[in-house]
Protein backbone atom coordinates (compact mmCIF):
# COMPACT_ATOMS: atom_id res chain seq x y z
CA UNK A 1 0.00 0.00 0.00
CA UNK A 2 2.86 2.29 0.85
CA UNK A 3 4.74 1.36 -2.23
CA UNK A 4 1.56 1.95 -4.08
CA UNK A 5 1.03 5.54 -2.44
CA UNK A 6 4.48 6.54 -3.39
CA UNK A 7 4.44 5.79 -7.29
CA UNK A 8 1.01 7.50 -7.28
CA UNK A 9 2.53 10.41 -5.46
CA UNK A 10 5.48 10.66 -8.11
CA UNK A 11 3.78 10.31 -10.93
CA UNK A 12 1.14 12.55 -10.43
CA UNK A 13 3.92 15.09 -8.76
CA UNK A 14 5.36 15.30 -12.40
CA UNK A 15 2.22 16.36 -13.87
CA UNK A 16 1.81 19.80 -11.79
CA UNK A 17 4.57 21.50 -13.55
CA UNK A 18 1.86 21.66 -16.82
CA UNK A 19 -0.47 23.69 -14.57
CA UNK A 20 1.24 26.95 -15.46
CA UNK A 21 -0.31 26.61 -18.93
CA UNK A 22 -3.99 27.37 -19.34
CA UNK A 23 -6.19 25.48 -21.79
CA UNK A 24 -7.20 27.00 -25.05
CA UNK A 25 -10.58 27.86 -26.52
CA UNK A 26 -11.54 24.69 -27.61
CA UNK A 27 -10.99 22.71 -24.70
CA UNK A 28 -13.21 24.92 -23.39
CA UNK A 29 -15.92 25.01 -26.29
CA UNK A 30 -15.84 21.10 -25.67
CA UNK A 31 -16.74 20.89 -22.32
CA UNK A 32 -19.13 22.86 -22.75
CA UNK A 33 -21.04 21.28 -25.36
CA UNK A 34 -20.54 18.23 -23.84
CA UNK A 35 -22.25 19.46 -20.55
CA UNK A 36 -24.75 21.11 -22.78
CA UNK A 37 -25.63 18.34 -24.20
CA UNK A 38 -25.80 16.20 -21.45
CA UNK A 39 -28.64 18.61 -19.46
CA UNK A 40 -30.26 19.06 -23.16
CA UNK A 41 -30.76 15.25 -23.31
CA UNK A 42 -32.02 14.40 -19.66
CA UNK A 43 -33.87 17.83 -19.67
CA UNK A 44 -35.65 16.90 -23.25
CA UNK A 45 -36.77 13.37 -21.96
CA UNK A 46 -38.63 14.99 -18.56
CA UNK A 47 -40.34 17.68 -21.02
CA UNK A 48 -41.54 15.34 -24.03
CA UNK A 49 -42.16 12.62 -21.14
CA UNK A 50 -46.64 12.89 -22.12
CA UNK A 51 -45.73 11.92 -25.63
CA UNK A 52 -43.34 9.71 -24.73
CA UNK A 53 -45.71 7.74 -22.04
CA UNK A 54 -47.95 7.34 -24.82
CA UNK A 55 -45.93 6.01 -27.11
CA UNK A 56 -44.04 3.29 -24.95
CA UNK A 57 -47.04 2.56 -22.23
CA UNK A 58 -50.04 3.10 -25.09
CA UNK A 59 -51.87 0.32 -22.66
CA UNK A 60 -52.23 2.32 -19.58
CA UNK A 61 -54.00 5.60 -18.47
CA UNK A 62 -52.63 8.91 -19.18
CA UNK A 63 -51.64 9.21 -15.29
CA UNK A 64 -49.92 5.90 -15.00
CA UNK A 65 -47.88 6.54 -18.20
CA UNK A 66 -46.18 9.46 -17.06
CA UNK A 67 -45.34 7.59 -13.56
CA UNK A 68 -44.27 5.01 -15.87
CA UNK A 69 -41.87 7.44 -18.20
CA UNK A 70 -40.40 9.48 -15.29
CA UNK A 71 -40.10 6.16 -13.53
CA UNK A 72 -37.44 5.31 -15.99
CA UNK A 73 -35.25 7.66 -14.11
CA UNK A 74 -34.86 5.07 -11.18
CA UNK A 75 -31.78 3.75 -13.65
CA UNK A 76 -29.74 6.76 -12.61
CA UNK A 77 -29.57 5.71 -9.09
CA UNK A 78 -27.55 2.56 -10.73
CA UNK A 79 -26.05 3.57 -13.86
CA UNK A 80 -24.61 7.04 -12.26
CA UNK A 81 -22.65 5.93 -9.64
CA UNK A 82 -21.01 2.83 -11.80
CA UNK A 83 -20.57 5.02 -14.61
CA UNK A 84 -18.52 7.65 -12.28
CA UNK A 85 -16.60 4.83 -10.90
CA UNK A 86 -15.83 3.47 -14.15
CA UNK A 87 -14.86 6.75 -15.96
CA UNK A 88 -12.59 7.91 -12.93
CA UNK A 89 -10.29 4.86 -12.81
CA UNK A 90 -9.93 5.48 -16.77
CA UNK A 91 -8.38 8.42 -15.84
CA UNK A 92 -5.69 6.70 -13.99
CA UNK A 93 -4.68 5.06 -16.77
CA UNK A 94 -5.49 7.33 -20.27
CA UNK A 95 -6.08 10.95 -18.61
CA UNK A 96 -8.90 12.90 -18.03
CA UNK A 97 -8.85 13.61 -21.58
CA UNK A 98 -9.38 10.37 -22.93
CA UNK A 99 -11.82 9.72 -20.69
CA UNK A 100 -13.96 12.54 -21.71
CA UNK A 101 -13.92 11.86 -25.17
CA UNK A 102 -15.58 8.50 -24.72
CA UNK A 103 -17.79 9.75 -22.33
CA UNK A 104 -19.17 12.37 -24.68
CA UNK A 105 -19.22 9.19 -27.49
CA UNK A 106 -21.71 7.91 -25.49
CA UNK A 107 -23.92 10.83 -24.68
CA UNK A 108 -24.01 11.61 -28.22
CA UNK A 109 -25.06 7.93 -29.26
CA UNK A 110 -27.61 7.58 -26.36
CA UNK A 111 -28.99 10.75 -27.43
CA UNK A 112 -29.01 9.81 -30.82
CA UNK A 113 -30.73 6.57 -30.32
CA UNK A 114 -33.58 7.73 -28.12
CA UNK A 115 -34.41 9.32 -31.66
CA UNK A 116 -34.57 6.36 -32.96
CA UNK A 117 -36.26 3.24 -30.77
CA UNK A 118 -40.09 2.48 -32.27
CA UNK A 119 -42.88 2.48 -30.12
CA UNK A 120 -44.86 -0.11 -28.61
CA UNK A 121 -47.25 -0.86 -31.32
CA UNK A 122 -44.07 -1.72 -33.67
CA UNK A 123 -42.55 -3.98 -31.17
CA UNK A 124 -44.47 -4.43 -28.29
CA UNK A 125 -42.69 -5.11 -25.08
CA UNK A 126 -38.92 -4.40 -26.91
CA UNK A 127 -40.04 -0.78 -26.99
CA UNK A 128 -40.02 0.09 -22.97
CA UNK A 129 -36.74 -2.71 -22.62
CA UNK A 130 -34.89 -0.12 -25.20
CA UNK A 131 -35.57 2.77 -23.87
CA UNK A 132 -34.72 1.55 -20.03
CA UNK A 133 -31.72 0.37 -21.93
CA UNK A 134 -30.71 3.76 -23.65
CA UNK A 135 -31.69 5.80 -20.68
CA UNK A 136 -29.29 3.24 -18.26
CA UNK A 137 -26.76 3.79 -21.10
CA UNK A 138 -26.70 7.51 -21.26
CA UNK A 139 -26.47 7.94 -17.52
CA UNK A 140 -23.69 5.68 -17.23
CA UNK A 141 -21.84 8.01 -19.49
CA UNK A 142 -22.96 11.06 -18.40
CA UNK A 143 -22.33 10.42 -14.97
CA UNK A 144 -18.29 10.19 -16.52
CA UNK A 145 -18.99 13.13 -18.19
CA UNK A 146 -19.99 15.72 -15.42
CA UNK A 147 -18.09 14.38 -12.90
CA UNK A 148 -14.97 14.68 -14.85
CA UNK A 149 -15.64 17.85 -17.05
CA UNK A 150 -16.07 20.70 -14.80
CA UNK A 151 -12.26 19.75 -12.89
CA UNK A 152 -10.43 19.45 -16.09
CA UNK A 153 -11.86 22.57 -16.88
CA UNK A 154 -10.22 24.50 -14.18
CA UNK A 155 -6.88 22.26 -13.97
CA UNK A 156 -4.68 24.51 -15.75
CA UNK A 157 -6.38 27.75 -15.14
CA UNK A 158 -5.33 30.20 -12.66
CA UNK A 159 -7.03 30.33 -8.93
CA UNK A 160 -8.54 34.03 -10.08
CA UNK A 161 -9.96 32.06 -13.06
CA UNK A 162 -11.35 29.72 -11.29
CA UNK A 163 -14.78 30.52 -10.29
CA UNK A 164 -15.59 32.55 -13.30
CA UNK A 165 -14.71 29.41 -15.56
CA UNK A 166 -16.97 27.24 -13.21
CA UNK A 167 -19.91 29.70 -13.47
CA UNK A 168 -19.69 29.63 -17.40
CA UNK A 169 -19.66 25.59 -17.28
CA UNK A 170 -22.61 26.15 -14.88
CA UNK A 171 -24.74 28.44 -17.22
CA UNK A 172 -24.11 25.86 -20.10
CA UNK A 173 -26.35 23.53 -17.67
CA UNK A 174 -28.93 26.75 -17.62
CA UNK A 175 -29.07 26.82 -21.33
CA UNK A 176 -29.03 23.10 -22.29
CA UNK A 177 -32.47 22.77 -20.30
CA UNK A 178 -33.59 26.06 -21.99
CA UNK A 179 -32.77 24.50 -25.39
CA UNK A 180 -34.84 21.54 -24.09
CA UNK A 181 -38.01 23.66 -22.81
CA UNK A 182 -37.89 25.35 -26.00
CA UNK A 183 -38.21 22.67 -28.45
CA UNK A 184 -40.39 20.97 -26.16
CA UNK A 185 -42.71 23.63 -26.08
CA UNK A 186 -42.51 23.95 -29.82
CA UNK A 187 -43.31 20.17 -30.14
CA UNK A 188 -46.12 19.80 -27.58
CA UNK A 189 -48.38 22.38 -29.53
CA UNK A 190 -47.78 20.60 -33.10
CA UNK A 191 -50.33 18.75 -33.83
CA UNK A 192 -47.58 16.18 -35.15
CA UNK A 193 -45.77 15.94 -31.90
CA UNK A 194 -46.06 12.07 -32.13
CA UNK A 195 -43.65 12.14 -34.91
CA UNK A 196 -41.72 15.30 -34.28
CA UNK A 197 -40.76 14.33 -30.53
CA UNK A 198 -37.43 12.29 -32.74
CA UNK A 199 -36.05 15.89 -34.15
CA UNK A 200 -34.54 17.28 -30.73
CA UNK A 201 -32.70 13.87 -29.80
CA UNK A 202 -31.09 13.76 -34.08
CA UNK A 203 -30.36 17.47 -33.02
CA UNK A 204 -28.65 16.93 -30.05
CA UNK A 205 -26.58 13.60 -31.09
CA UNK A 206 -25.11 15.99 -34.41
CA UNK A 207 -24.08 18.75 -31.54
CA UNK A 208 -22.55 15.97 -29.93
CA UNK A 209 -20.72 14.77 -33.27
CA UNK A 210 -19.53 18.62 -33.31
CA UNK A 211 -18.30 18.39 -29.83
CA UNK A 212 -16.16 15.19 -30.29
CA UNK A 213 -14.86 16.62 -33.06
CA UNK A 214 -13.33 19.31 -31.39
CA UNK A 215 -12.24 16.54 -28.44
CA UNK A 216 -10.25 14.86 -30.88
CA UNK A 217 -8.40 17.97 -32.51
CA UNK A 218 -7.30 18.26 -28.31
CA UNK A 219 -3.75 17.45 -27.25
CA UNK A 220 -2.69 17.07 -23.52
CA UNK A 221 0.45 18.52 -22.99
CA UNK A 222 0.84 15.86 -20.39
CA UNK A 223 2.64 12.45 -22.26
CA UNK A 224 0.62 8.91 -21.42
CA UNK A 225 3.60 7.94 -18.91
CA UNK A 226 2.12 10.32 -16.48
CA UNK A 227 -0.92 8.98 -16.29
CA UNK A 228 -0.48 5.23 -17.38
CA UNK A 229 -1.82 3.39 -14.08
CA UNK A 230 -3.50 0.16 -14.75
CA UNK A 231 -4.76 0.32 -10.98
CA UNK A 232 -6.51 -3.47 -11.07
CA UNK A 233 -9.98 -3.39 -9.33
CA UNK A 234 -8.59 -4.28 -5.86
CA UNK A 235 -5.76 -1.42 -5.95
CA UNK A 236 -8.88 0.83 -7.22
CA UNK A 237 -11.03 -0.07 -4.18
CA UNK A 238 -8.06 0.72 -1.91
CA UNK A 239 -7.82 4.72 -3.77
CA UNK A 240 -11.52 4.56 -2.49
CA UNK A 241 -11.20 3.18 0.96
CA UNK A 242 -8.14 5.89 1.17
CA UNK A 243 -10.38 8.99 0.77
CA UNK A 244 -13.62 7.40 2.30
CA UNK A 245 -13.99 10.25 4.84
CA UNK A 246 -13.71 12.92 1.99
CA UNK A 247 -16.11 10.96 0.13
CA UNK A 248 -19.02 10.61 2.88
CA UNK A 249 -18.65 14.16 3.41
CA UNK A 250 -18.76 15.72 -0.34
CA UNK A 251 -21.93 13.26 -0.45
CA UNK A 252 -24.66 15.86 1.39
CA UNK A 253 -22.76 18.78 -0.21
CA UNK A 254 -23.09 17.81 -3.77
CA UNK A 255 -26.26 17.05 -2.99
CA UNK A 256 -27.23 20.15 -2.05
CA UNK A 257 -26.10 22.15 -4.43
CA UNK A 258 -28.51 19.40 -6.77
CA UNK A 259 -31.05 20.21 -4.48
CA UNK A 260 -31.22 23.80 -4.51
CA UNK A 261 -32.19 23.42 -8.69
CA UNK A 262 -34.45 20.86 -8.00
CA UNK A 263 -36.35 22.13 -5.29
CA UNK A 264 -37.00 25.75 -6.84
CA UNK A 265 -37.56 24.33 -10.68
CA UNK A 266 -38.83 20.65 -10.05
CA UNK A 267 -40.55 20.34 -6.90
CA UNK A 268 -42.60 24.23 -5.78
CA UNK A 269 -43.77 24.14 -9.46
CA UNK A 270 -46.70 21.29 -8.68
CA UNK A 271 -46.55 22.40 -5.02
CA UNK A 272 -47.35 25.76 -4.52
CA UNK A 273 -50.69 24.89 -6.45
CA UNK A 274 -51.63 22.34 -3.92
CA UNK A 275 -51.37 24.74 -0.64
CA UNK A 276 -52.47 28.42 -2.32
CA UNK A 277 -54.17 29.68 -5.26
CA UNK A 278 -51.41 30.23 -7.66
CA UNK A 279 -52.12 28.47 -10.63
CA UNK A 280 -49.44 25.87 -12.21
CA UNK A 281 -49.40 27.69 -16.04
CA UNK A 282 -48.32 30.68 -14.25
CA UNK A 283 -45.30 29.80 -11.98
CA UNK A 284 -44.15 27.25 -15.37
CA UNK A 285 -43.59 30.81 -17.07
CA UNK A 286 -41.92 32.42 -13.99
CA UNK A 287 -39.38 29.30 -13.48
CA UNK A 288 -38.48 30.05 -17.36
CA UNK A 289 -38.28 33.70 -16.24
CA UNK A 290 -36.01 32.27 -13.14
CA UNK A 291 -34.00 29.98 -15.67
CA UNK A 292 -33.29 32.92 -17.49
CA UNK A 293 -32.10 35.05 -14.60
CA UNK A 294 -30.14 32.18 -13.51
CA UNK A 295 -28.05 32.05 -16.92
CA UNK A 296 -27.44 35.07 -16.31
CA UNK A 297 -25.76 36.23 -13.25
CA UNK A 298 -23.71 32.95 -12.93
CA UNK A 299 -21.09 34.87 -14.58
CA UNK A 300 -21.92 38.29 -12.30
CA UNK A 301 -21.63 36.13 -9.18
CA UNK A 302 -18.42 34.39 -9.86
CA UNK A 303 -16.78 37.89 -10.69
CA UNK A 304 -18.20 38.91 -7.14
CA UNK A 305 -16.93 35.76 -5.45
CA UNK A 306 -13.92 34.86 -6.92
CA UNK A 307 -11.68 37.12 -4.71
CA UNK A 308 -13.39 35.63 -1.25
CA UNK A 309 -13.23 32.60 0.77
CA UNK A 310 -15.14 30.15 -1.21
CA UNK A 311 -16.38 27.80 2.11
CA UNK A 312 -17.77 31.43 3.59
CA UNK A 313 -19.21 32.20 0.16
CA UNK A 314 -20.78 28.55 0.13
CA UNK A 315 -22.39 28.95 3.82
CA UNK A 316 -23.57 32.78 3.39
CA UNK A 317 -25.41 31.60 0.14
CA UNK A 318 -26.89 28.19 1.99
CA UNK A 319 -28.23 30.32 4.47
CA UNK A 320 -29.80 32.77 2.02
CA UNK A 321 -31.39 29.68 0.48
CA UNK A 322 -32.60 28.36 3.69
CA UNK A 323 -34.09 32.17 4.65
CA UNK A 324 -35.74 32.54 1.27
CA UNK A 325 -37.24 29.05 1.13
CA UNK A 326 -38.58 30.06 5.24
CA UNK A 327 -40.06 33.06 4.02
CA UNK A 328 -41.81 31.93 0.75
CA UNK A 329 -42.96 28.32 2.84
CA UNK A 330 -44.04 30.28 6.15
CA UNK A 331 -45.59 33.26 4.36
CA UNK A 332 -47.25 31.69 1.11
CA UNK A 333 -50.72 32.77 1.75
CA UNK A 334 -50.64 36.32 1.92
CA UNK A 335 -47.84 36.75 -1.17
CA UNK A 336 -48.62 37.47 -4.37
CA UNK A 337 -47.54 36.24 -8.10
CA UNK A 338 -44.59 38.88 -8.12
CA UNK A 339 -43.14 38.47 -3.86
CA UNK A 340 -43.19 34.76 -5.08
CA UNK A 341 -40.98 35.28 -7.83
CA UNK A 342 -38.73 37.65 -5.60
CA UNK A 343 -38.10 34.98 -3.36
CA UNK A 344 -37.64 32.34 -5.57
CA UNK A 345 -34.74 34.82 -6.93
CA UNK A 346 -33.13 34.97 -4.08
CA UNK A 347 -33.35 30.89 -3.75
CA UNK A 348 -31.75 31.08 -7.55
CA UNK A 349 -29.27 33.64 -5.94
CA UNK A 350 -28.05 31.32 -3.19
CA UNK A 351 -27.93 28.37 -5.44
CA UNK A 352 -25.52 30.24 -8.10
CA UNK A 353 -23.36 31.19 -5.25
CA UNK A 354 -23.00 27.96 -3.83
CA UNK A 355 -22.86 26.40 -6.81
CA UNK A 356 -20.29 28.42 -8.36
CA UNK A 357 -17.91 28.29 -5.18
CA UNK A 358 -18.20 24.32 -5.18
CA UNK A 359 -15.94 22.81 -7.74
CA UNK A 360 -13.12 25.25 -7.17
CA UNK A 361 -13.22 25.14 -3.52
CA UNK A 362 -13.32 21.03 -3.69
CA UNK A 363 -10.14 20.96 -6.56
CA UNK A 364 -8.11 22.99 -3.51
CA UNK A 365 -9.18 20.24 -1.06
CA UNK A 366 -9.12 16.78 -3.13
CA UNK A 367 -5.68 14.93 -3.67
CA UNK A 368 -4.27 15.74 -6.74
CA UNK A 369 -3.85 11.99 -7.89
CA UNK A 370 -7.64 11.08 -6.35
CA UNK A 371 -9.68 14.32 -7.50
CA UNK A 372 -11.63 12.45 -10.44
CA UNK A 373 -12.33 9.66 -8.46
CA UNK A 374 -13.92 11.03 -5.06
CA UNK A 375 -15.90 13.68 -7.15
CA UNK A 376 -17.28 10.82 -9.30
CA UNK A 377 -18.66 9.11 -6.58
CA UNK A 378 -19.59 11.69 -3.89
CA UNK A 379 -21.04 13.36 -6.60
CA UNK A 380 -23.08 10.36 -8.01
CA UNK A 381 -24.39 9.60 -4.98
CA UNK A 382 -25.23 12.68 -3.58
CA UNK A 383 -26.64 14.20 -6.16
CA UNK A 384 -28.88 10.90 -6.51
CA UNK A 385 -29.67 10.70 -2.80
CA UNK A 386 -30.31 14.33 -1.83
CA UNK A 387 -30.59 15.75 -4.98
CA UNK A 388 -32.79 14.16 -7.53
CA UNK A 389 -35.00 12.61 -4.93
CA UNK A 390 -35.96 15.77 -3.37
CA UNK A 391 -39.29 16.52 -5.12
CA UNK A 392 -40.70 12.82 -3.75
CA UNK A 393 -39.16 13.15 -0.37
CA UNK A 394 -40.06 16.60 0.40
CA UNK A 395 -44.41 15.69 -1.18
CA UNK A 396 -44.26 12.76 1.03
CA UNK A 397 -43.39 14.98 3.75
CA UNK A 398 -46.33 17.02 3.31
CA UNK A 399 -48.28 13.78 2.97
CA UNK A 400 -47.29 13.23 6.25
CA UNK A 401 -47.50 16.17 8.19
CA UNK A 402 -50.48 18.26 6.03
CA UNK A 403 -48.40 21.12 6.86
CA UNK A 404 -47.44 23.48 4.21
CA UNK A 405 -44.42 24.39 5.70
CA UNK A 406 -43.22 20.55 5.96
CA UNK A 407 -40.93 20.23 3.25
CA UNK A 408 -38.57 22.65 4.80
CA UNK A 409 -37.51 19.96 7.46
CA UNK A 410 -35.65 18.08 4.41
CA UNK A 411 -33.95 21.44 3.22
CA UNK A 412 -33.18 22.52 6.41
CA UNK A 413 -31.77 18.63 7.27
CA UNK A 414 -29.82 18.45 4.68
CA UNK A 415 -28.03 22.39 5.15
CA UNK A 416 -27.40 21.11 8.18
CA UNK A 417 -25.46 18.18 7.68
CA UNK A 418 -23.42 19.84 4.84
CA UNK A 419 -22.42 22.37 7.70
CA UNK A 420 -21.42 19.26 9.68
CA UNK A 421 -19.13 18.33 6.38
CA UNK A 422 -17.66 22.01 6.75
CA UNK A 423 -16.95 22.06 9.99
CA UNK A 424 -15.29 18.03 10.16
CA UNK A 425 -13.22 19.07 7.07
CA UNK A 426 -12.12 22.24 8.89
CA UNK A 427 -11.08 20.44 11.82
CA UNK A 428 -9.28 17.96 9.92
CA UNK A 429 -8.14 20.54 7.73
CA UNK A 430 -4.18 20.71 9.33
CA UNK A 431 -4.16 16.92 9.20
CA UNK A 432 -3.72 17.41 5.74
CA UNK A 433 -2.48 18.81 2.23
CA UNK A 434 -5.16 21.34 2.46
CA UNK A 435 -5.33 24.92 1.93
CA UNK A 436 -6.00 26.35 5.47
CA UNK A 437 -6.98 29.72 3.93
CA UNK A 438 -10.26 28.06 2.60
CA UNK A 439 -11.46 27.06 5.76
CA UNK A 440 -11.16 30.30 8.22
CA UNK A 441 -14.35 29.38 9.92
CA UNK A 442 -12.83 31.57 12.86
CA UNK A 443 -13.30 34.18 11.30
CA UNK A 444 -17.26 34.36 10.33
Amino acid sequence: MLAEEIEMTTIYSDTITYHSKVYGRKHRYSIIIGNLLEHFDSSLYGFLAPILGKLFFPNFSPLYQLILTYSVFAVTFIARPLGGVFFSKLTYRYGPLKALSWTLIGVALATGLMGLIPGAEQIGILAPILLVSTRFFQSFCAAGENTIAGYYLIEKCQKHQQVPLTSIYQSSTVLGILAASSLSALIVASPDSQNLWRIPFIIGFLVGLCGLWMRFQLKDDRPLSAFNIALPYGAFLKRIKANYKLIICFIPIYGLSYLTYSFIFVFLNPYLPQISSLSLPSLMNQSSSLLWLDALIMPLVALTIRQLNWQRVMIGCALLFLVSTCALLGFFQGLSLMEVFIWRALMVIGGVGFSAALIPWAASIFPDQDKYLIHSISYAIGSETFGRTTPAICLWIYSLTNHPSSPLLYVAGVIFMTFCCFGYLYRTSENQSVDASQFSLDKL
